[in-house]
């Protein structure tokens, strides 16, 4: 998951009834928590590429680590803040870091839980890593408790200054729309143009609608007033656990029609899976290794047809593609995919030989991870890196 929405998560979950028990301190820690295990990213600022592929998701995205990292964040917070019950925020802290592993854990990248006792990576292949339905259903609930339950609209009857422009309900909700509805527009007009299709109106038309019921619905007759200030945010991760739900349960429907169409070919298969695309949970894509070669297709699982797979030869063997197996880089690389593919050709008397992983191969943005080996007429390797 994102790390923007692993801090939203947090704030979710603060809001619960948490700040209402410790005070605005549990925001805080839960944020800062919930976001803390991605802090391994900077071993990609160091200049060594592959260690993003070796650590990252690895001691901060596992239980051990989980333990370790919250009695170092809530010292931190007992010296820092004015909250002085050590237990109570190393309780939120494990709580913050725990969210972050389990929301990742629904994604294709892979989290080393047990680490270091082990480096397996675990994957459940549920949810994109950029799910713009989980961001919403975590942001939402916050919004509504924003524009109706915020201390400052209390008295709700009173006339507000003209020059606030979030004095009163109307208008933060008024407000929230605005923002949401510039943001629909912008990120469908990007993503149409960056996939050659026409502006899907009538699906846009549906989302904005509903945001708007689910924003304005709450100000009707003044019943939002009448709930606790928790309810909206203890609704929104009921939902949230029905949203994942539903996409285990979509995963489980294009694994049987991955594994319908292993049936039918009568392929001999070392492994296959079905890894979520972006923009819909209905969107699947299909993967199967053999001995020969590996399949992909990509497939919406309310759609009865299932499309053809495209086929990825891989090449016969050589002694340029052996001398590249044999690099540490390569087979740092093959440790960490899950369906590597392996391109081969020749530039003149240079050899070039590419690795990915069409786990992470999608229509719809650039294969990222793609190892590039360069090697010379004599054998020399004259690159070795990920290819921009």
């Amino acid at each position: 998951m994102d790390t923007l929405t692993h801090g939203l998560t947090g704030a979710l979950i603060a809001k619960t009834g948490f700040n209402q028990r410790i005070g605005k301190v549990a925001t805080t820690v839960l944020v800062v928590s919930a976001v803390f295990p991605d802090s391994d990213i900077i071993v990609d600022l160091v200049g060594n590429e592959f260690l993003y592929l070796k650590y990252h998701r690895s001691l901060t995205h596992s239980f051990l680590g989980a333990l370790l990292f919250s009695a170092l964040l809530a010292g931190i917070f007992y010296r820092f803040s004015t909250y002085k019950k050590y237990w109570n925020l190393y309780f939120l802290s494990l709580l913050g870091i725990l969210s972050h592993i389990f929301l990742d854990l629904p994604t294709s990248f892979g989290t080393m839980i047990f680490f270091p006792f082990s480096d397996r990576r675990v994957a459940w292949d549920m949810i994109f890593i950029i799910d713009l339905i989980f961001t919403g259903i975590v942001v939402t609930p916050q919004l509504i408790v924003w524009i109706y339950l915020n201390p400052s609209s209390q008295d709700r009857k009173a006339s507000p200054p003209l020059f606030s422009p979030f004095s009163n309900p109307f208008r933060r909700a008024g407000f929230v729309c605005f923002v949401f509805y510039l943001l629909a527009f912008s990120v469908t007009l990007f993503l149409s143009r960056l996939v050659h299709k026409e502006v899907p109106w009538k699906i846009l038309l549906g989302i904005i609608l509903l945001f708007t019921f689910l924003i304005l619905v709450p100000g009707i007759k003044g019943w939002i007033y009448r709930l606790d200030r928790t309810i909206p945010c203890r609704i929104g991760l009921i939902v949230l656990v029905f949203y994942m739900g539903l996409c285990g349960m979509n995963h489980w429907i294009a694994l049987k029609k991955v594994e319908g169409y292993i049936q039918k070919q009568g392929l001999q298969v070392i492994s296959y899976a079905a890894f979520p695309q972006p923009l819909s949970p209905f969107n699947w894509s299909g993967v199967i290794k053999t001995r020969e070669a590996s399949y992909q297709n990509w497939f919406n699982i309310l759609t009865p047809q299932m499309p053809e797979f495209s086929v990825f030869q891989d090449p016969p063997k050589n002694e340029y593609l052996t001398m590249a197996e044999n690099l540490p880089v390569v087979q740092l690389f093959l440790w960490f995919a899950r369906f590597p593919v392996i391109t081969y050709q020749t530039l003149g008397s240079t050899h070039i030989i590419e690795y990915f992983d069409l786990r992470f191969n999608s229509r719809l943005r650039r294969t990222p991870f793609v190892l590039e080996i360069i090697i010379g007429p004599n054998g020399e390797v004259i690159r070795q890196g990920f290819a921009n």
